[in-house]
């Protein structure tokens, strides 16, 4: 009886070979338990941890045959040649290779603490904003917010003393009341219902857009369908 070894294969795309005119197409043999049992997914570290995360008992518990592996990452993963099945990425939706599918929308409004306003006294006009130094590392979404409050050539200024690469770690400069920041209310829910954020005006701004996407030639893959369906459903 022919024996077979239970591993999968990820498609890598045509590779080139020494002394062959013409790429190959390759593939890369999985050792992660059962290929089609194990679904991988990369996201931006907020994401991950504020939104996707607190929602991912759900999946598993209508797929309790899969299990999850979330990389937690801000670079954009090469779906033909990393071991990742699915993506959350950031920007217009158009990326060759790859079906996308919109979430949501990227929204952000200036957030700062209760002991920050208290101190900082009356931030009554999005004007007044610029009266404080800012806590941020995405310049051009509090010129797209100024602009939405239409509030003409905003000369914000901002703090030097801290950089971030993540709402993440703003939120918590923010929480421990260093300052004014942007950041996208969906992810800290909790923060705010419970006073630890105040968002300092219901006026919200937009900048892209929150996609799911994967490869197109996996687009049928049961596992891939699966979380597509309910990711779509939770949105």
């Amino acid at each position: 009886m022919e024996q077979k070894l239970p591993l999968g294969y990820e498609d890598i795309g045509p590779q080139a070979l020494k002394n062959i005119v013409r790429p190959v197409k390759a593939y890369r043999v999985s050792l992660r338990r059962g290929a089609e049992t194990v679904l991988s997914i990369t996201a931006t570290s907020t994401f991950s941890s504020n939104w996707l995360v607190p929602r991912l008992g759900g999946f598993r518990n209508a797929n309790p045959d899969l299990d999850i592996e979330l990389k937690a990452m801000s670079r954009v993963v090469d779906f033909s040649r990393e071991p990742f099945d699915v993506g959350i990425r950031e920007g217009h939706g158009k990326w060759p290779g790859l079906k996308a599918h919109p979430l949501m929308d990227r929204e952000f409004a200036p957030f700062c603490s209760p002991a920050f306003l208290e101190a900082a006294g009356e931030i009554r006009v999005p004007s007044d904003v610029l009266k404080h130094p800012l806590l941020d590392w995405r310049d051009d979404w509090w010129l797209d917010w100024f602009n939405a409050a239409g509030v003409d050539s905003p000369k914000p200024s901002f703090s030097q003393n801290f950089q971030f690469d993540t709402q993440l770690a703003i939120s918590q400069a923010v929480i421990s009341g260093q300052g004014i920041a942007l950041l996208t209310p969906m992810f800290f829910q909790t923060e705010i219902q419970s006073g630890r954020l105040v968002q300092l005006f219901d006026l919200t701004g937009r900048h892209g857009k929150f996609w799911l996407v994967y490869s197109e030639t996996r687009q049928n893959s049961r596992k891939i369908v699966a979380f597509r369906d309910w990711l779509l459903g939770e949105v």
